[in-house]
C-alpha cells in the first residue's frame, strides 16, 4: 500500500474535520471544513512587478532631475558671463533677477555705477542686493554689489561706470542664487519624488520576495489539498 503524502485529509476520529498528515503519522493540527487553500504566490509575483513600476518611476525622475539641476546651477552660476568695467555690454539675459558680483578685497572697484536697458528700450530700475551673496572664481571671491530684474527674455544692455581713480577690471553677470533656486524648483521636487518613488519601489520588492518564497515554500509543504 502507497504511503500518502504529507498534507490535509479527512480527520478519521472527527467526520467533517481535516487533520495534518505528516507522511507516516497523524499530527495534532486540524481544521474543521474543507482543506485550507495553498497560498498563491501570484501576490509576491504582482508585488514584485509594481515594486519595478516604482522604481523605473524613480530612476526616470531622479537622473534627468539632477542633470538638469547641476546644468542649470553651472550655466546660471559657474560660468556666468562677465563684462570689462568701465563699459557697455549686451546680454542675452532669461527671465529672472540678476546680481552684478565684484571683486572683494584689494580687487575691489570704488563707486561702481549700473545702467541697465530692458529689451523694449526702457530703463530698467536697479537696486542693492538684500542678502550677501558670493562667488568664488579663479581663487578670487566676488560679492554682489547692485541687481535688477529682467521682467522678460530678451536683450539687455548694462553700462556699468566706476570712479575716476578706478583701474579696469571685470564684474560677474550672474542670476542671483535665489533666482536659480526658483528656476529649478520643478526639478528639484521630480528628484525628491523620484527618490520617494525608488525607496517605496525597494520596501515593496523586499516585502513582495519574502512573501513570494513563503508562499512556494508553504505549497511545496501542503501538498495536495485532499485525498479520497
Amino acid at each position: 500500500m502507497t504511503t500518502p503524502p504529507p498534507g490535509w485529509y479527512p480527520d478519521p476520529a472527527y467526520p467533517g474535520a481535516q487533520r495534518w498528515w505528516t507522511g507516516s503519522s497523524w499530527s495534532a493540527d486540524t481544521t474543521m471544513g474543507a482543506s485550507p487553500a495553498p497560498p498563491s504566490s501570484a501576490t509576491g509575483r504582482t508585488g514584485i512587478v509594481v515594486a519595478v513600476v516604482l522604481m523605473v518611476i524613480g530612476v526616470g525622475l531622479v537622473v534627468p532631475g539632477l542633470v538638469f539641476v547641476a546644468r542649470g546651477f553651472i550655466d546660471e552660476v559657474v560660468l556666468s558671463p562677465t563684462m570689462a568695467v568701465p563699459g557697455t555690454r549686451s546680454f542675452v539675459l532669461a527671465s529672472g533677477d540678476y546680481e552684478l558680483y565684484e571683486a572683494e578685497g584689494p580687487g575691489a572697484i570704488p563707486a561702481l555705477t549700473l545702467s541697465v536697458t530692458g529689451p523694449d528700450g526702457a530703463s530698467v530700475p536697479v537696486y542693492a542686493p538684500s542678502g550677501v551673496a558670493t562667488i568664488t572664481r579663479g581663487g578670487v571671491q566676488y560679492g554682489a554689489t547692485v541687481g535688477f530684474q529682467a521682467a522678460t527674455a530678451g536683450d539687455y544692455t548694462l553700462t556699468v561706470q566706476t570712479g575716476a581713480s578706478a583701474p579696469p577690471g571685470r564684474v560677474i553677470v550672474a542670476q542671483s542664487l535665489t533666482s536659480v533656486l526658483r528656476s529649478l524648483a520643478g526639478w528639484a521636487v521630480a528628484v525628491v519624488v523620484g527618490m520617494v518613488s525608488g525607496v517605496a519601489g525597494i520596501v515593496v520588492l523586499v516585502v513582495s520576495i519574502v512573501r513570494y518564497r513563503r508562499a512556494r515554500s508553504l505549497r511545496a509543504r501542503l501538498g495536495p489539498s485532499v485525498v479520497a
